[in-house]
């Protein structure tokens, strides 16, 4: 028990040493669950490894004071430091005595192959994504050429970016190592069991085609209630890995003979056992398990549920782990689920660990809701029942406690380290705002008003949807606030680069400088309205905002300065990327939506009628808010800021847009050749008539796939929380997105998709990638998630071009 902590010998008082990855694991072991065997390799041992080398990087020197501090904004500083660590750790030595302790093992397994799983002891932070598994042949040098790659894991660019990001130190850094032998399987896969259902995703071969994207997996829901399959989606699979020693699969015939294409494999991965396979097309549709397998499966995760209950993740393989078995189902992960099957950002909200213990004595009642943008944070809380509050209502840094995210309430979010709501939707604009400014909302908690009280403490776990109620005195030692904001993962951005642009949705100039280091392409949506929050007085009027105000003739210049020194900043942040500035879009302010005013302020009949009668206008009565944001366009270009480009909100017919279209050419705008004209896609007869939009003059398309789902599926974007079902993965709006990018390629425009169905639904990341969708925009938080997953897509669409060529 020195080095190896088997997971059939660990027991209770081990936990704290072996993480509750090994100690779930051991706990299925104990209870005679059919568990892939395995030893953990304690943290104590991890340090010793570190302390035998030769150390001449700086940070560790002097290992046992060493304080980890880095510089998150410098890539450059950051890929040198980690690429020191990492050679110090793979060119050295191991002891004769490690060499030993795995030959052992292997004469133990019996395994041809060998898995590593880096993980942390403590479970607050999360390390999926961070910490890459290290596969080895099993041999004893392999093995310790194996080991010494899990340790570098924990110290890539990513990985001391991630820890610096949450303030965590060499001291608290507890990396724990889970070993286990690896057989060749038939498929493997996730098991996912919910309170209200349980979800298996199965896939040919070993679960790496799942951890890389490079397969459509077959999906299952189950009823933890009957155990009966309630759906089922069976997926297209294209590539499956196994060991190099894997007999093929024997002919079903004598005379057939199976050709079998491999694919090369990344880097990481090319002196592993692993074998990359392109299945022949009549083993891509096939389900993975037949009837009888899968309700094995189901079985055995009833038979684990009943004896530790709802809420876990596993993973699980089905093979043999000797020549002369049988092919079985086993465990070889277990994992707690945190999040509740409703919510689907894709970012966990880890705290501290130094301080989740604390936080787990003092949490007295939780308020469960909607999840809308991620985050933990700590603060005071205070309720304003009025949907419009007045400013004074509000103290900057705390929480707000509100009945609904109206515009009205915007600026106050600017102010706020989180917000609580008791209605509203994923794709409002209220949590649209919350997730750019990187504060958590809960959304949809009802009676939150009346519950909380204000000057409460409270604690809001944004990801999981959770509002702790910690009473009216601030916990002693827990002081929590907003993390630093996140960044790309600089190992990736500096080292793979994609073809389909990658594109922000922002709104706030204190925005800007959170771009700093990510791979964006531009601003694929800036949000016009909510800048003008932000930067212009307002003066209330009947208790709103009052955009009309501007037309006075002694404030006009005031709202053209103030627009375009603004917008300096974002052209002159990003040039010579584009900046594409979306028109006022007024919906949130007026029951009639601009630039389509009602009655006599209807703002296109306005401008329809100068077009045709010039002669009556008068500049007091005709001038229209697209005048206004027309000359701030045109001072920017004066100023010599040429990356400045318009998209059309809610445009409904190809005659609006040619009056508009005119007025844009008025102002000399197009006599720029590299200004582009675009329009939202998010009205259903831009599907049907696109060909007649680009004769009339439309240069590229912007997909809101957030207002597309409104007006597809006929529901209020802002709450809708209790219908979401009804979402931009509906296949209604899937079909129709999917239309529109195949009408753009044909006429031969950019389309993008800057709605939150990049973020909220990823998986359907590849599909908007293979219809040939050019870029994607997305809030600044979602970035780097946003970026892998394309790179993901890329590879795939990219290993499925290849196995084309190949069978032509």
């Amino acid at each position: 028990m020195d080095k190896f902590y088997w997971l059939h010998q660990i027991k209770d008082s081990d936990r704290d040493i072996v993480g509750n990855r090994g100690f779930y694991l051991s706990t299925l072991t104990h209870q005679n669950h059919p568990v892939i065997s395995g030893v953990v390799i304690p943290a104590q041992q991890f340090w010793k490894v570190l302390e035998t080398i030769n150390w001449r990087e700086p940070f560790f020197v002097d290992l046992s004071n060493s304080v980890l501090h880095l510089d998150g904004s410098d890539p450059q500083t950051l890929q040198r430091i980690a690429q020191g660590i990492r050679h110090h750790i793979l060119t050295s030595t191991l002891s004769s005595d490690w060499l030993s302790h795995f030959s052992d093992l292997i004469q133990q397994w019996s395994a041809s192959a060998i898995i590593f799983h880096g993980y942390l002891r403590s479970s607050a932070l999360k390390t999926e994504g961070i910490i890459d598994p290290v596969l080895s042949h099993g041999n004893p040098t392999a093995m310790a050429k194996g080991f010494k790659q899990i340790i570098a894991e924990f110290f890539r660019a990513r990985s001391l970016f991630y820890w610096d990001y949450w303030g965590v130190t060499l001291q608290q850094l507890q990396p724990t190592i889970l070993v286990q032998p690896l057989y060749s399987v038939a498929a493997s896969g996730i098991v996912q069991t919910h309170r209200d259902h349980w979800q298996i995703q199965a896939t040919p071969g070993l679960n790496l085609s799942i951890d890389w994207g490079n397969t459509e997996l077959d999906c299952y829901q189950i009823d933890p209630q009957t155990y009966q399959v309630q759906s089922q989606k069976q997926g297209h699979k294209t590539i499956a890995y196994h060991l190099q020693s894997t007999p093929k699969k024997q002919p079903t015939k004598p005379e057939t003979v199976v050709t079998h294409q491999t694919i090369p494999l990344i880097a990481d991965f090319a002196d592993s056992p692993l074998e990359g396979i392109i299945l022949p097309t009549e083993q891509q549709t096939p389900w993975v398990l037949d009837s009888s397998q899968l309700e094995a499966l189901i079985q055995l995760t009833q038979n684990l549920v009943a004896q530790l209950g709802q809420s876990w993740q596993l993973g699980w393989i089905f093979g043999a782990t000797s020549p002369h078995s049988t092919q079985q189902f086993y465990w070889y992960l277990i994992e707690r689920l945190h999040q509740t099957p409703s919510q689907s950002l894709p970012v966990a909200d880890p705290m501290p660990p130094d301080q989740s213990s604390d936080l787990n004595a003092i949490k007295r009642q939780t308020l469960s809701g909607l999840g809308a943008s991620s985050g933990v944070v700590m603060g005071r809380a205070v309720v304003v029942s009025s949907p419009t509050p007045e400013g004074d209502q509000f103290q900057p840094g705390s929480i707000l406690v509100i009945p609904k995210i109206t515009a009205d309430s915007f600026p106050l979010l600017k102010h706020a380290v989180g917000v609580v709501a008791e209605f509203g939707a994923m794709t409002g604009h209220g949590a649209i705002l919350a997730r750019e400014l990187g504060i958590p909302a809960v959304l949809g908690v009802s009676q939150a008003t009346q519950q909380i009280q204000t000057g409460e403490f409270l604690f809001l776990q944004g990801s999981l949807g959770e509002v702790h109620l910690l009473g009216m005195n601030q916990p002693e030692g827990l002081s929590l606030s907003p993390p630093k904001t996140s960044q790309s993962d600089l190992s990736t951005a500096t080292s793979l680069s994609i073809t389909t642009n990658l594109m922000v949705n922002i709104s706030q100039p204190n925005s800007i400088e959170r771009l700093q280091n990510l791979p964006v392409n531009g601003i694929g949506l800036l949000r016009s309205e909510l800048l003008a929050l932000d930067v212009l007085p307002w003066q209330r009027e009947s208790g709103s905002w009052n955009f009309q105000q501007w037309l006075q003739p002694q404030l006009r210049s005031d709202f053209i300065q103030q627009m375009a020194k603004s917008l300096c900043s974002f052209a002159a942040a990003l040039a010579p990327k584009p900046v594409f500035y979306r028109a006022l879009d007024l919906r949130e302010f007026y029951s009639e939506a601009r630039p389509f005013w009602g009655e006599t302020q209807w703002e296109y009949i306005r401008l329809r009628q100068r077009l045709h009668h010039p002669d009556s206008i008068t500049d007091s009565e005709d001038l229209t808010l697209f005048d206004l944001e027309l000359a701030v366009l045109s001072q920017l270009h004066q100023w010599g800021y040429h990356n400045i480009n318009l998209i059309l909100p809610l445009v409904r017919s190809v005659e609006e847009f040619s009056v508009y279209r005119y007025w844009v050419k008025q102002a000399s705008l197009t006599n720029n050749q590299h200004f582009k004209l675009w329009i939202m896609a998010e009205v259903p007869s831009v599907l049907f008539l696109l060909p007649n939009y680009v004769k009339a003059g439309v240069e590229g398309i912007a997909i809101g796939t957030n207002d597309l789902t409104q007006f597809m599926l006929g529901i209020d974007r802002n709450n809708n929380e209790h219908l979401t079902h009804l979402n931009a993965s509906h296949p209604a709006v899937t079909a129709a997105i999917k239309e529109l990018i195949q009408q753009a390629k044909v006429e031969g425009i950019p389309c993008s998709i800057c709605g939150d169905a990049p973020v909220l639904y990823p998986d359907l990341i590849q599909n908007f990638i293979q219809w040939g969708v050019t870029s994607l925009s997305v809030h600044p938080e979602a970035i780097t998630s946003t970026y892998d997953a394309i790179i993901q897509a890329e590879k795939s669409l990219l290993l499925k071009e290849i196995r084309r060529q190949l069978n032509d």
